[in-house]
């Protein structure tokens, strides 16, 4: 289930925020997308602002930097 909320909210990021292209490009409703991105901000106790701009760039220091870390 964790992949399908990382894949549902990276995408989500990507759309800058829009529900309905980041569902068309996972396959899921409207209100599915809405629903999982409602509950991870509830989870990390952040708004609409602090959810993109916060979990962007922890997303972006897990691509940089978790590669990095995994081949030492």
């Amino acid at each position: 289930a964790s992949d399908v909320y990382k894949r549902q909210v990276s995408v989500y990021l990507e759309c800058n925020g829009d529900v309905k292209r980041a569902a068309g490009k996972v396959g899921k409703h409207e209100n599915t997308v809405r629903f999982r991105i409602g509950q991870a901000k509830n989870l990390l106790n952040l708004d609409d602002y602090e959810f993109i701009e916060k979990v962007s760039i922890a997303l972006k220091a897990r691509d940089i930097f978790g590669q990095q870390m995994g081949t030492n």
